[in-house]
């Protein structure tokens, strides 16, 4: 996961700042595949692809990201969201 991620970040246009940016995403990862369920992982494809999801699907993602990092991005963060699924 940690050599996969920067270049899934870099094909985004998204820069890591620092390596607690990438650990921290790495953690995000690592805690949603293991509490998932899997009506969430569902979700998560049809995020990825850009299909409708449930309505609330987007800020539960969110607000959870945000249990593990505060500093993660509220606005605009749509391509990270869809970056973090691909990797579930």
């Amino acid at each position: 996961m940690k050599q996969k991620l920067p270049k899934w970040y870099q094909l985004a246009s998204i820069t890591i700042p620092e390596e607690s940016f990438l650990n921290k995403r790495i953690e995000i990862v690592s805690k949603f595949t293991k509490d998932a369920e899997i009506t969430w992982f569902l979700e998560s494809i049809k995020f990825f692809f850009g299909k409708k999801v449930q309505e609330s699907f987007k800020d539960e993602f969110v607000k959870s990201i945000l249990s593990i990092d505060s500093l993660f991005p509220q606005v605009n963060n749509d391509l990270e969201l869809k970056i973090l699924s691909g990797a579930m």
